[in-house]
């Protein structure tokens, strides 16, 4: 199911953390090189401006090549149905697949700019047909979503990609939302729908990222982590909900109409952040602490648009000297490692047994635990010594 080797995608892990412990020296020139070579990587990955730049020519020679194909199809297509679009469409999501599979197979594409564009082509050549097809059948846009939201998810378990894995999870949320504004009740219990919902599924991907051999995986699953964190606080903060409402409601007046359950979502957007920040600390997340400081900034910004009369340009110069001086502070008091927590950069990934493998993988054996050795006493006794 997976188009990429998954053992050199885990190497490529192994070599970033060898690479982070390399620049904070616990590894020595000699020992990067052969931990290295251990862990090998036959992937072509060029740097971020050769990536844009295939990633421009492939995006570009995909669409004239698909449109010099439609050029000996204009007169069929012309006053033909939205189905015979559908085919063709289908048809160029089919012969970008194939280019896509052959580049990542044969020349070892990993995330290089080409299979990405590739990969966009084919997944919006695809969805196009599906869309031409119900289209024509007149369906609603949350059971269309619904029809693609399934080769998304597909996508990702094969491809792992980032932006893929940003569409499906819009898509999803575009789904709950549509069906739920369905519905009078809908349109009132929307916010604590999303609030649930994005609970579990935050729940269920930590769950996930403590399985083994998830690092296929990592930058997507990181991504839905880190949306479904901003997506509890957002589906219960006051001006979100309070705006969203009038929005879906077609209430359109200077000041919108309160809500129901307004001290609930009062206390939501003053406590979550503060949550997010202790248990960010506590369990040393830093998605959870970079997430809570920022939404106790949306949480200000969202008191204040109902409630405060400081003029912008004195509250934001008190904000950003308040800011400054605590991120200062902070850098400086946190390099000292206090209680765990360190300003440097580190990499959070999980480094279980990865000691292990590495002394494994460069001295051709693992690290083993001395037991209780007998003999060598120098009073008769099983091990009994004058030394310690």
């Amino acid at each position: 199911m997976k188009a990429y080797n998954q053992q050199e995608v885990e190497n490529i892990h192994h070599q970033q953390i060898i690479e982070d412990w390399h620049s904070r020296g616990l590894l020595s020139d000699e020992q990067l090189a052969k931990s290295i070579n251990a862990f090998p990587v036959s992937f072509y990955r060029p740097n971020i401006f050769v990536k844009a730049g295939l990633f421009l020519f492939t995006a570009l020679a995909s669409i004239c090549g698909a449109g010099f194909i439609s050029i000996f199809f204009i007169e069929i297509l012309d006053n033909a149905s939205l189905r015979y679009w559908s085919i063709l469409a289908w048809f160029y999501a089919l012969l970008f697949g194939v280019f896509l599979e052959f580049f990542i197979k044969q020349r070892k594409l990993f995330h290089s700019g080409v299979d990405n564009a590739l990969l966009y082509a084919t997944l919006s050549c695809f969805l196009a047909g599906i869309f031409f097809i119900i289209q024509d059948l007149h369906f609603p846009l949350w059971l269309s979503l619904g029809f693609c939201l399934p080769f998304l998810f597909l996508t990702i378990i094969r491809y792992s990609e980032l932006l893929t894995g940003f569409i499906t999870y819009v898509c999803f949320w575009a789904i709950v939302c549509l069906l739920s504004v369905e519905f009078p009740l809908g349109k009132i219990i929307l916010p604590f729908v999303i609030i649930i919902l994005s609970g579990g599924v935050y729940l269920l991907i930590k769950k996930i990222q403590n399985l083994e051999q998830i690092q296929y995986y990592n930058n997507v699953l990181t991504l839905f982590e880190t949306a479904s964190l901003v997506l509890f606080y957002l589906g219960g903060n006051y001006l979100i909900v309070r705006e969203g409402n009038a929005l879906i409601n077609n209430i359109f007046l200077n000041v919108s109409p309160q809500i129901s359950f307004a001290p609930f979502f009062y206390l939501f957007t003053a406590f979550i952040p503060l949550v997010y920040i202790y248990l960010g600390l506590k369990k040393k997340d830093r998605t959870l602490l970079v997430t809570g400081l920022l939404a106790v900034v949306f949480s200000i910004i969202t008191y204040r648009f109902y409630f405060s009369n400081i003029p912008k340009e004195i509250a934001l110069t008190i904000a950003g000297s308040l800011m400054i001086i605590l991120s200062v502070f902070l850098n400086n008091y946190l390099k000292k490692g206090k209680w765990g927590i360190t300003a440097q950069a580190t990499d959070s990934s999980k480094l279980s047994n990865f000691e292990s493998l590495l002394v494994a993988q460069v001295f051709g054996q693992a690290p083993q635990q001395k037991g209780m050795e007998f003999g060598g006493g120098d009073f008769g006794g099983g091990g009994a010594g004058d030394k310690y």
